[in-house]
């Protein structure tokens, strides 16, 4: 196993993926926590893979194939996931749902405070220059 852990990290370092935080989990496992994703290295040279819901389509794809490099490793792709504002992990189809109205609620912010100043601007009488 820990010639597994030292291959996925030579591979990870290789294509300069930045990892975060590393070390030993329950059960034998490893963990990668690397910019946009979370590597598992289980026993048996088994690797999980689980991407933040915010990753490019295009960058997971990549990630994949950079791990599929590596001779005898067995990949599987977890749920996506995401983190709110109160540090807790959010899987699956409530992530995207999260992420969908975070960007409804940051737009509506924008329009209002961008209605604001254009009313502000045409109806404030301001010192002539």
């Amino acid at each position: 196993m820990s010639n597994m852990i030292d291959l996925v990290r030579d591979k990870i370092d290789e294509y300069g993926i930045n990892i975060f935080k590393e070390g030993a989990a329950e059960e034998g496992q490893y963990t990668f926590y690397c910019t946009g994703m979370v590597v598992f290295v289980f026993p048996n040279d088994f690797v999980s893979v689980a991407f933040q819901a915010t990753t490019n389509p295009d960058d997971a794809a990549t990630d994949i194939l950079i791990l599929k490099e590596i001779p005898g490793i067995e990949i599987s792709i977890m749920e996506s996931f995401i983190y709110c504002k109160d540090n807790k992990l959010i899987c699956g189809e409530d992530a995207y749902d999260l992420i969908r109205e975070t960007i409804k609620a940051e737009g509506a912010s924008d329009y209002i405070r961008e209605e604001t100043y254009t009313h502000l601007l045409e109806n404030m009488n301001c010192f002539e220059c």
